[in-house]
C-alpha cells in the first residue's frame, strides 16, 4: 500500500475532529461567559449640537424639548448604542434643525461609540444620510 494514500484520509479525519472540538470549546466558552450587561446609566448626561439643540439621557429615558422617550442600550460592533421603540432623529426645514420623535416610524440607533463614558452621541437625519454629532456637556 502506498503511504500517502493511507495517511491522507487519516489526516482529514484528524483535522475535522480538531475543527469540531475547537468549535465546541468556543461555543461552550461563549455560553458560559456572557457579556457583562451595560449599566443603565452608562449614557447619562446632556449632549448638545449647536444647530439642533440638546438631548439628555437619564436612567433609560431620553429627553429633548418637551418629549421624553424610554430607550435601552445595546452593545454593537462599533460600540454602544441606544434604541427606542420608535424613531428619534434630526429633521431639517427652513427654520433649521431639531430633534423629533415619530411614533409611526421604525427606530434608528443612537450611537455613543466606544468611549466609556461616552463623549458624544450621533443622531441621523430623517430624510438624508447625514449624521449629527451631539457633544456631551455634562453628566
Amino acid at each position: 500500500m502506498n503511504e500517502p494514500d493511507y495517511f491522507r484520509p487519516k489526516m482529514g479525519v484528524l483535522a475535522a475532529s480538531f475543527g469540531l472540538i475547537g468549535m465546541a470549546v468556543a461555543l461552550l466558552y461563549s455560553v458560559l461567559t456572557p457579556q457583562k450587561p451595560i449599566s443603565r446609566n452608562y449614557a447619562d448626561g446632556t449632549y448638545r449640537n449647536r444647530e439642533c439643540g440638546t438631548i439628555s439621557f437619564r436612567d433609560g429615558t431620553a429627553a429633548f424639548g418637551s418629549t421624553s422617550v424610554p430607550y435601552s442600550l445595546e452593545q454593537r460592533k462599533d460600540g454602544v448604542a441606544a434604541i427606542s421603540a420608535h424613531l428619534i432623529a434630526i429633521e431639517r426645514d427652513n427654520r433649521g434643525c431639531r430633534i423629533v420623535y415619530d411614533a409611526s416610524r421604525h427606530p434608528l440607533y443612537l450611537a455613543f461609540g466606544r468611549d466609556a463614558p461616552p463623549t458624544s452621541v450621533t443622531l441621523w437625519d430623517t430624510t438624508q444620510n447625514v449624521a449629527y454629532a451631539f457633544v456631551r456637556t455634562s453628566k
